[in-house]
């Protein structure tokens, strides 16, 4: 049996060969897991989307804001992990 590690376990290497898509992408930073799984850092905002008032959940670090889709699989997996996640138990 053939074992492959999960591709958001890849190595330095590797990610540093990565391109970014400039149709997608204007660039990367990094934040620390423990601070975007923090319930204390979510900021709730509404949104007006195609005519519609929705609320969101906002995950700010320094002058980058993080929403959306990518808010959105970072809480899941916060869910997926637990309170030990956030807690760093």
């Amino acid at each position: 049996m053939v074992r492959r590690r999960p591709r958001a376990l890849a190595d330095e290497d590797e990610i540093s060969r990565s391109r970014l898509d400039p149709t997608e992408v204007v660039g990367t930073f990094e934040a620390p897991l423990r601070h975007l799984l923090d319930p204390a850092t979510h900021s709730p905002r509404k949104r007006r989307i195609a005519n519609e008032e929705i609320e969101t959940i906002d995950l700010p670090w320094g002058s980058f804001n993080i929403w959306g889709a990518t808010a959105g699989m970072l809480l899941t997996l916060g869910d997926v992990l637990g309170e030990t996640a956030a807690h760093g138990h």
